[in-house]
């Protein structure tokens, strides 16, 4: 294990110690650990883990203090489990101190230290504070970043335990009136940062040296932030990230991380991923992403429109989410490069035909999403060219009739195909030439049982 990080605390009075009053400390108590399974291997072992989970009451309308001595009490090196996580749940948001202990005891070493809070106010002191008790690898902070105000005493606050962290991601629960970013100093690099998610804030400020702060990041996740356009700049880095310390994330962790995304990535790297979904990005006609991205999400954007190349400039992009949005129409060719997709899903928009060369150079598909459309006809050999696609789903649209010109008949991949709550009166003799279909689903259409007659004569 390299050396563990130093915690600085620059300490200025603003009042002088007798007037000073120390909030009440808070009630502390260790929940029921849970059992997860491994989420990390080493050299092929999966690292067994160890889940502590602390509450924190607060019933009173003013801040209390946890010494951090209270949150590390029962952690030793008794055992040999190389993951342990750290869970901080705050029963109200009522903002909580944490006091660093002037005595600390050091913690055992892990191969990976997690630290989760949920439902907590904390400012940035408590937060340093927090991540000085080890070097901890990821850090998700579901809750309220605070300005110290009367909470602490403090003229300056710098703390250097972020260099370890590879994954951070925030969810503001409310009351945040600080900025996120004021927990990296400006002047650092991060190097080691590969992921960051900050959902909800509102009012994102992006600094305009991001990426001199993080020059490594693979992730940039940005949703429900109110923005207008993507992050321009971002990935302004084209190499591969690795997991630390040679890990690789066990067949649990790479089933939520990658397969459920329908990503095909190693076990040993970060993902790359631009997330944007829920903002007020409306218009790309002339916006192009750039460089190798994995997946992006522009889900309910109130998008109308994209440009011819709007991804035309894209690397090895396996999942694109355009659902819940007002797409009209596709232009053409807008899907030209993108032969290593996986996933797409337009569900949710205002398409009315599906053309011939739409989708014509996704080779690789896998799962097509056009359910809640609009759509009434779909051109001969739409979907002729995609023998790899596994799922498609054509629910709640307006079709009426369905042509086997349009579908691949010679595909062994294909296992389902989803109609369900369109006017379609007579059931396509198609599907039963499918060899791979495993599921034809027409429920809620107009399909009648003397509709059948003569179906296979």
């Amino acid at each position: 294990m390299p050396p563990k990080t130093k915690f600085f605390l620059f300490i200025s009075l603003l009042l002088p110690a007798s007037m000073v009053t120390e909030p009440p400390d808070c009630q502390v108590q260790q929940d029921k650990d849970q059992n997860i399974p491994p989420l990390f291997a080493s050299g092929g072992t999966p690292l067994e883990m160890d889940v502590r989970i602390i509450v924190v009451h607060n019933t009173l309308e003013d801040p209390c203090v946890v010494n951090t001595s209270q949150i590390v009490a029962n952690l030793t090196s008794a055992n040999k489990i190389e993951n342990t996580a750290i869970h901080l749940k705050c029963t109200f948001p009522t903002p909580v101190v944490i006091r660093p202990d002037p005595h600390p005891k050091p913690l055992p070493e892990r191969e990976v230290y997690m630290l989760q809070i949920t439902g907590c106010a904390f400012d940035k002191s408590s937060i340093f504070a927090l991540l000085s008790l080890a070097e901890f690898k990821t850090f998700s902070f579901l809750g309220s970043l605070v300005t110290g105000g009367d909470l602490i005493s403090l003229k300056d606050v710098r703390c250097d335990s972020f260099q370890s962290i590879v994954s951070f991601a925030f969810v503001n629960f409310g009351s945040t009136n600080e900025s996120i970013w004021s927990l990296f100093d400006k002047r650092d690099s991060f190097e080691n940062m590969a992921e960051i998610s900050i959902t909800n804030t509102h009012w994102l400020d992006l600094p305009e040296n991001l990426s001199s702060i993080f020059p490594n990041l693979q992730t940039l996740d940005l949703p429900n932030n109110g923005l207008q356009v993507p992050h321009s700049n971002f990935p302004w880095t084209q190499d591969t990230v690795y997991l630390p310390n040679n890990l690789s994330r066990t067949g649990y962790m790479h089933q939520h991380y990658a397969d459920s995304q329908s990503l095909s990535i190693p076990t040993d790297i970060f993902r790359r991923s631009m997330d944007m979904k829920k903002n007020n990005i409306t218009d790309l006609s002339m916006f192009e992403f750039h460089g190798l991205i994995h997946m992006i999400s522009l889900q309910n954007n109130s998008l109308r429109s994209l440009g011819e190349n709007t991804f035309s400039k894209i690397l090895g992009i396996q999942n694109l989410d355009l659902s819940v949005n007002n797409l009209h129409s596709l232009p053409i060719g807008v899907f030209l490069e993108l032969s290593e997709l996986r996933l797409l899903d337009l569900s949710s928009n205002d398409l009315s035909v599906i053309h011939k060369d739409d989708f014509t150079p996704l080779t690789s598909l896998h799962r097509l999403n056009l359910a809640k459309n609009k759509i009434e006809f779909i051109e001969d050999g739409s979907f002729s060219s995609l023998q790899e696609l596994l799922i498609l789903d054509l629910s709640a649209n307006s079709i009426r009739t369905l042509s086997e010109h349009s579908f691949p008949m010679k595909s062994l991949s294909l296992a389902e195909i989803y109609v369900d709550e369109n006017p379609i009166k007579i059931l396509p003799s198609f599907i039963f030439y499918v060899r791979g279909l495993k599921i034809a689903s027409f429920e809620r259409t107009h399909i009648a049982f003397e509709n059948f007659t003569g179906l296979f004569t």
